[in-house]
This record gives C-alpha cells, sequence and structure tokens, in this order.
C-alpha cells in the first residue's frame, strides 16, 4: 500500500501541485511479499493453453541452395529446431538442382519459385502430417498461402524474396495483401 500526500509548493510563482509517496510497509515487509508470490508461482503448474502451443517455422535466406555447405546447414537446422514448414529464400537454383536431397528429409509437400538465371528462387516445404497449406498466389518475388492446423485458427503466410531491382521488386509485391479482406492473421517471412 503506497500512502499519496498532495502538496504544494511554497516556492514563489504560479501554483504547483505535487504529490509525496511513501510506502507504508517496510522494506523487509516488501520482500517477504515478493518471495512469497515467487514461491507460489513456482510451486503452481504452468497453466496449459491449447492455441498458445507452437508451430515451428523455419525461414532462411540461404543465398544459395546448390552446395555440400548449404544441405550440411540445413540438415543440422532441422535435427536442431524439428520445423514444420521451411522457407528458403534466394535459393539461385532450381528445386531440382539439389538432386533426391529433400526426399530424405521430414518434408512431404513443397511450393517453389524457380530463380530467374542466378537471382531469386522461393521454396516452401512442410510436413502434411503437422499442417495443410493451401498455396493461393505465387510471384517472381513471393509465395503467399494460407496455414490450417487443426484446433488453430487458419493464418496467412509470405515467403518473400526482395530482389535489390527496386522497379522488379515494386511490380511484384503490388499486389500482396489483397486477399487477405478478413484481415485474418499474418506472417511475413523475408
Amino acid at each position: 500500500m503506497v500512502r499519496i500526500e498532495p502538496g504544494w509548493s511554497t516556492i514563489p510563482g504560479p501554483l504547483v501541485h505535487s504529490f509525496q509517496m511513501a510506502s507504508m510497509r517496510s522494506v523487509d515487509q516488501d520482500h517477504h511479499r515478493i518471495r512469497s508470490i515467487l514461491t507460489k508461482l513456482a510451486s503452481e503448474p504452468l497453466p496449459h493453453f491449447p492455441s498458445m502451443d507452437s508451430m515451428k517455422i523455419l525461414i532462411w535466406n540461404c543465398r544459395g541452395a546448390g552446395n555440400n555447405t548449404f544441405k550440411r546447414n540445413l540438415r543440422e537446422l532441422i535435427r536442431t529446431h524439428k520445423p514444420e514448414i521451411l522457407a528458403l529464400m534466394e535459393t539461385k537454383v532450381t528445386f531440382s538442382s539439389p538432386g533426391n536431397f529433400f526426399n530424405n528429409l521430414v518434408f512431404s509437400t513443397s511450393t517453389m519459385v524457380d530463380p530467374i538465371g542466378r537471382m531469386g528462387g522461393i521454396w516452401m516445404l512442410w510436413d502434411m502430417d503437422h499442417v495443410n497449406v493451401r498455396t493461393y498466389s505465387v510471384s517472381t518475388q513471393y509465395i503467399q498461402a494460407t496455414i490450417h492446423r487443426e484446433d488453430y485458427e487458419d493464418w496467412i503466410f509470405y515467403a518473400v524474396y526482395a530482389s535489390p531491382n527496386l522497379a522488379t521488386r515494386d511490380k511484384s509485391l503490388g499486389g500482396t495483401g489483397e486477399d487477405n479482406k478478413h484481415h485474418d492473421p499474418t506472417l511475413v517471412g523475408c
């Protein structure tokens, strides 16, 4: 509890209001109260919020997906984080370039945008056993999809490769968001 006492300035000039606040408990009482709250919180089980369970999404601007370093690093990232959705930007190679590499990973479905020359490239992969992804807009700059998971609200995901060429980027990204007229929750991964 805090005691508040109104006061007025005694300094000549315009009237100034002030408040003096003082704790009505001793410091020891405050420390005891804080310790008891923390002890109580630590002894109670954490509440479970089903809608707050995480969905793991790995978004990586890999800057090239055709070499062994990429494959080794991606395997390690997947092993460590176990994502349900993987979005790779700036792959710089076609999806078929790594050969059968993706057949040995946990992802069963994919959508991809091949690069133009050695620029761009977007791959979105997911595990259909855990999440349903419905891709409904694709360009050289982005993949737009609705993400659905049982017992969760649907949401929009954009995997975006923003070209360094401003004219290309502005032209390609101009229509993003137009399909989200119902204001669904949205995540943009760049």
